[in-house]
């Protein structure tokens, strides 16, 4: 049987994600772990409740969240249990997150969560990068490697018009 904390997301999980939660596997700490491959081909989603957090990952990125985030008064939850987690797992799930990359000179540099409706640009002069390019779960999503700065991203769209 996993521990408290795995059972109450397991829980949470079923709630949204039933598909999902049903792939949920113990691990010997007990712990829950999940890896499903992307139909993409860009890695696996990597889902684990060790160390008594949530742990998302997809492709080179992987972020950690707690059970409730909490608004600045310290006394009010933001949303339901593990709202935030799950949440970004649907929406991976259905494209409407991807993962950023950033490189410079082709290296990577680093990674992160991208809704599409956030802005209306992934990226702008002044990234953690040179170039930016996103994975999604499906392949759909996915963009090329884009310049940030603003002469190479105007040569850039020229170039694909």
């Amino acid at each position: 049987m996993a521990d408290a904390f795995s059972e109450r997301f397991r829980a949470a999980l079923i709630a949204r994600l039933p598909e999902i939660a049903m792939q949920l596997r113990e691990c010997a700490d007990e712990s829950l772990e999940l890896r499903i491959l992307a139909p993409s081909g860009h890695g696996e989603l990597f889902i684990s409740t060790c160390g008594e957090e949530v742990t998302v990952g997809f492709g080179k990125w992987h972020g950690h969240f707690e059970e409730l985030d909490w608004w600045p008064d310290g006394d009010t939850p933001k949303g339901n249990a593990f709202e935030r987690p799950i949440s970004l797992i649907a929406d991976l799930l259905r494209d409407l997150v991807v993962i950023r990359i950033w490189t410079i000179g082709s290296r990577y540099v680093a990674s992160g969560p991208w809704h599409w409706w956030y802005a209306s640009a992934p990226c702008r002069h002044g990234c953690l990068g040179d170039h930016y390019s996103a994975i999604s779960w499906s392949g759909r999503g996915d963009l090329p490697s884009v310049p940030t700065d603003p002469v190479e991203l105007k040569a850039w769209y020229d170039k694909m018009n």
